[in-house]
């Protein structure tokens, strides 16, 4: 048993090292900068690149020749309705109207869910442009955001 109890203090000592260790890195830490916790439940909400502008009452637009509505839009991205089911990592076309022309977008999808509106399902939809005339984009989201 002699062995047994040599290797269990020497255990217990290499914790207590170990333990001792750990409180010098955490003390080593200023509080700011240590990660807060995540709850279990707690969902991840990412960081947004860009300001969202809301689009007030329907927007309509083309995805790949197929209508939906703009939900917002930033110089980074969109968020769309279609009747047309969208696949997320798939390469689209966005095309919307801005004044007596239209502007056109290359966008991937980058989320997609299936929800009701107005009794028919839907396709919410997270887009981020791979390929867009950022000028043409500003201007298109100052002339939605100004007062009508």
């Amino acid at each position: 048993m002699g062995g047994a109890q040599q290797a269990l203090r020497e255990a217990e000592t290499r914790a207590e090292i170990a333990e001792g260790k750990l409180a010098l890195l955490h003390a080593a830490v200023p509080p700011a900068a240590a990660p807060r916790p995540v709850a279990p439940n707690e969902e991840f909400r990412g960081v947004r690149a860009a300001k969202r502008l809301t689009i007030s009452g329907e927007l309509d637009i083309e995805i790949d020749g197929v209508p939906a509505k703009l939900v917002d839009v930033s110089v980074t991205g969109a968020q769309i309705l279609a009747s047309a089911s969208m696949k997320p990592n798939r390469l689209v076309r966005l095309t919307l109207p801005s004044g007596d022309q239209t502007m056109v977008c290359k966008a991937k999808i980058m989320w997609s869910r299936l929800e009701p509106r107005a009794g028919q399902m839907w396709y919410r939809a997270g887009l981020s442009f791979t390929a867009v005339d950022q000028i043409a984009l500003e201007t298109f989201i100052d002339g939605q955001d100004s007062p009508r």
